[in-house]
């Protein structure tokens, strides 16, 4: 996966440098260069961070498996959020996720991150 600028900076960079850059020598954003297809039926049974950690492993090539999963595994713990995170899939196909009360995150107590779902 290579990332190219918001502004047009096309040389394109892997995961590892656009994180230590942070933006693009142009001042623009960096994104990647094309959007990886993904089956959705092959993540309707992860976890939170099983999802997360498909996902990632999609954009952050050079970086193994156990790298990512330790990551997420540090961002998504207890201390972080006390109260856990569920991905819920809606009638239509979409994924949705739920949070409860997590540790600094300007929400209400429950919270619906789509349109679909119960506020």
């Amino acid at each position: 996966m290579r990332y190219i600028s918001t502004r047009g900076d096309n040389d394109g960079l892997n995961a590892a440098q656009v994180i230590i850059k942070g933006l693009a020598p142009d001042g623009g954003l960096f994104v990647p260069e094309y959007i990886p297809e993904v089956r959705l039926d092959a993540l309707i049974d992860c976890s939170y961070t099983e999802l997360a950690g498909r996902i990632f492993a999609l954009f952050l090539d050079g970086f193994s498996q156990a790298q990512i999963n330790d990551c997420i595994a540090g961002a998504y713990n207890e201390q972080n959020f006390n109260h856990p995170i569920l991905l819920h899939w809606c009638s239509s196909g979409t994924g949705c996720i739920f949070w409860s009360s997590g540790m600094g995150l300007p929400v209400r107590s429950r919270t619906w991150l789509c349109r679909c779902c119960p506020g």
